[in-house]
């Protein structure tokens, strides 16, 4: 041989290539892959701690499930008298 390379030469050149393409594009994938597996992680924690403050408003009476109205005002017989006098109606 004379110094220059042969088709297997080149061959063999153009798969260290491509597999050092791949080697880079794995590294990629498996960088977002631990990037996703953090945002899930983080999703869930997220989730978790609104359902704990979800329970605590619960348990804590600061839901709105289970709260009494407040009663209307009585009226007086004579605030009765006084609003019937004047023509009003009961809103």
């Amino acid at each position: 041989m004379n110094g220059t390379q042969t088709d297997e030469g080149d061959t063999q050149g153009e798969e260290d290539n491509n597999f050092n393409e791949n080697l880079s594009e794995l590294d990629k994938l498996k960088a977002h892959n631990d990037e996703v597996e953090k945002e899930i992680i983080r999703g869930r924690q997220l989730k978790a701690e609104g359902l704990k403050q979800e329970a605590e408003k619960m348990l804590g009476g600061k839901s709105d499930a289970g709260q009494a109205t407040e009663a209307p005002k009585e009226e007086t017989a004579k605030e009765y008298s006084e609003r019937i006098m004047k023509g009003g109606l009961k809103e």
